[in-house]
């Protein structure tokens, strides 16, 4: 689904952004897990917005890293590393 308003294109400029940044993180072995970025996706919506003038907003990071969950523990059921709220914990 392509963006229509103004408002979309923001929205999406700005996750495609914070998800290309999470995918760097994740490349540098900062995290481990999470969603598969589609990469050549974001930056061609990054680029698309530019051309309509809309550029990632400052607090997009910030905003991402805000509600990443609060990592505790490599899981041994999953794998991976997991938040306070994994199932497997409990």
């Amino acid at each position: 689904m392509r963006p229509v308003t103004t408002q979309q294109w923001q929205d999406a400029v700005d996750a495609a952004h914070a998800l290309l940044t999470l995918e760097h993180a994740h490349i540098y072995g900062l995290i481990l897990g999470g969603p598969t970025v589609n990469v050549e996706r974001c930056v061609e919506l990054i680029e698309d917005g530019q051309t309509r003038g809309i550029r990632p907003r400052i607090e997009t990071v910030s905003r991402l890293v805000a509600e990443l969950p609060r990592v505790t523990t490599v899981c041994g059921i999953c794998s991976t590393v997991c938040a306070p709220t994994c199932p497997n914990h409990r």
